[in-house]
């Protein structure tokens, strides 16, 4: 199993997970695990605690970075592969598909806020 932290250290943006250039994506989960790690160090601080505690690290931002990051290259393989399929069919299938992720508000504003990172809904 990949690890984003050890004790003392942790794996940020590319060193920790790569994806697919697809959609330019990469940057945007880096800038995510930038701000949990912050996040996790400035609570550290706070409240007093080692900031390199394994324990913490894993918690407060291996666990939750990776959830985010897994479902974003899940979604991106995805869409690589549906998009990779050329035949009329699949292009049929997939203009309906797009069609509807437009047509449903939430779904596609759901998405888009993905897209974005979820470092952005925080600011």
């Amino acid at each position: 199993m990949c690890r984003y932290v050890r004790p003392r250290f942790a794996l940020i943006g590319d060193a920790a997970h790569v994806v697919h250039p697809l959609a330019g994506q990469g940057v945007n989960l880096g800038f995510g695990d930038v701000a949990q790690l912050s996040r996790a160090l400035l609570e550290a601080v706070r409240v007093g605690r080692d900031v390199g505690d394994l324990g913490l690290l894993q918690a407060e931002y291996e666990r939750p970075r990776m959830a985010a990051n897994s479902a974003m290259m899940a979604g991106l393989h995805s869409l690589q592969q549906g998009f990779g399929v050329q035949s009329s069919a699949a292009a049929a299938i997939r203009n309906l598909g797009m069609g509807l992720v437009n047509a449903v508000g939430p779904v596609r504003n759901g998405l888009m806020r993905a897209a974005m990172g979820d470092y952005a809904a925080r600011r």
